[in-house]
C-alpha cells in the first residue's frame, strides 16, 4: 500500500530530509524509506520493499514553485 511522506515520517525528520526528497523527485518518481533514511530511488514502482521499509511516490510531494 502507498504512503504519503506525512504518513511515515515526523515533522523532525521530514524538515531534514525535505531538500534531499525534492532533488529526488527530479529525477526519480518512488523512493523506499528506511528507519527515516532514503535507502533507494527509483523511475519505476519497486516490485518488492525490504522487510520494515516504507514505499512513497515522490510526486505525493508537490512541485515548489
Amino acid at each position: 500500500m502507498e504512503k504519503s511522506i506525512n504518513d511515515i515520517l515526523s515533522a523532525k525528520d521530514r524538515a531534514r530530509m525535505d531538500q534531499n526528497l525534492q532533488t529526488l523527485w527530479v529525477f526519480f518518481d518512488w523512493a523506499v524509506i528506511v528507519e527515516g533514511r532514503i535507502e533507494m530511488a527509483s523511475r519505476t514502482k519497486p516490485t518488492a520493499v525490504p522487510p520494515g521499509a516504507e514505499l512513497i511516490r515522490l510526486d505525493s510531494l508537490g512541485r515548489k514553485q
